[in-house]
């Protein structure tokens, strides 16, 4: 099918698709099944006892900071996509561009850090012994540690990769990338811009940086003392899901990263053919070795934006206060029949 212009149907979806703007419109769409399926599956999971009003007020602050920087990631991405996308910026700061996802997650756990610290930590009022030392993975979901363990592994790589196959310009940053023209040898390769060191070291530093921070938070919000023995389980259970909130910042400004890496190369990957008018000749033939794999990531790193976006919305709209969502799964199940009336 195509349009009035001569602009078919598939043109348009990919324009759309190459833009992370339209990641987040699809996020939006998928983000209430999402949190529906969360929400049903907490709620089998609560347990009977209601936690005192003291444990709730605990951990409601650091609850209200991730959720409420889980809104601020998306408006932070948003406008940083339209920045590099739309505006001009000068070449001299575009060192930055895969970073602002990573830069506000650190910022954020920095703040839940604090909030751990000063309003989440109390003195015990009667002691709880644990047999079992307590430290950062002890409340971290076995499915939230492999997926923040493998999106990591996934930026290094691609970071790696790319500055080993990226080349420096006449100013000395790595960013580009030298195309072979096949069918005219003695000719110089293409250089386009490309993910080399320039974009992928700050990517490595800031990476760093919020794994850091997300591995300070999680150990210091398992090791904080517990209120009294019988708060525990309940206290076990917000601690969870703090700890289910610091992952899901860090894997969602990680996976962000990753997307807009494997945009970059996919561009590079995708010239096939180049035309210069005049007496110049052509058409060239340009090929990299590596572009079926750039292909594949173009198709992978939408989905990688929505999975993204999805998440922060998750956290964002699911996790706005551990005290009010810790409390309504206490009262259904404390109060079946209710529950089931009002359903």
């Amino acid at each position: 099918m195509r349009l009035g212009n001569g602009i078919g149907s598939i043109d348009v979806a990919g324009l759309l698709w190459s833009t992370p703007l339209f990641s987040l419109a699809l996020a939006v769409i998928i983000a209430p099944v999402v949190i529906a399926f969360t929400r049903s599956r907490v709620r089998r999971t609560a347990t009977v006892e209601a936690p005192p009003a003291a444990v709730l007020a605990q951990y409601a602050p650091e609850g209200r900071m991730i959720a409420a920087w889980g809104a601020v990631m998306i408006l932070v991405l948003a406008a940083s996509t339209a920045i590099i996308d739309y505006a001009v910026v000068g070449q001299a700061i575009r060192w930055w561009r895969f970073t602002p996802g990573l830069a506000a997650a650190t910022l954020g756990l920095a703040i839940v850090f604090g909030l751990i610290v000063t309003r989440g930590t109390r003195p015990p009022e009667i002691p709880a012994l644990s047999p079992v030392r307590r430290h950062w993975a002890s409340f971290s979901s076995r499915t939230a540690m492999t997926a923040t363990v493998v999106v990591a592994v996934l930026l290094v790589a691609t970071t790696v990769f790319g500055g080993l196959t990226s080349e420096m310009d006449s100013d000395g940053n790595w960013r580009w990338l030298a195309l072979p023209i096949v069918n005219e040898p003695g000719i110089d390769p293409i250089r386009m811009n490309y993910y080399g060191w320039t974009f992928g070291v700050p990517v490595l530093v800031a990476l760093t940086a919020a794994l850091g921070l997300a591995w300070v938070a999680l150990d210091r919000s398992a090791a904080r003392p517990f209120l009294r023995p019988d708060t525990v389980d309940a206290e076990r259970q917000l601690r969870r899901q703090t700890a289910s909130g610091i992952h899901t910042l860090v894997v969602a400004a990680m996976l962000f990263a990753l997307a807009g890496a494997w945009r970059m190369i996919a561009e590079v990957g995708a010239v096939r053919e180049l035309v210069i008018g005049g007496d110049a000749g052509g058409p060239y033939e340009v090929t990299w070795r590596h572009a079926d794999l750039a292909a594949g990531l173009a198709v992978a790193a939408p989905v990688l934006e929505v999975v993204a976006f999805v998440l922060l919305i998750n956290v964002a709209l699911n996790r706005i206060l551990p005290s009010v969502t810790v409390a309504a799964q206490y009262a259904a199940r404390t109060n079946p029949q209710r529950s089931v009336v009002s359903s």
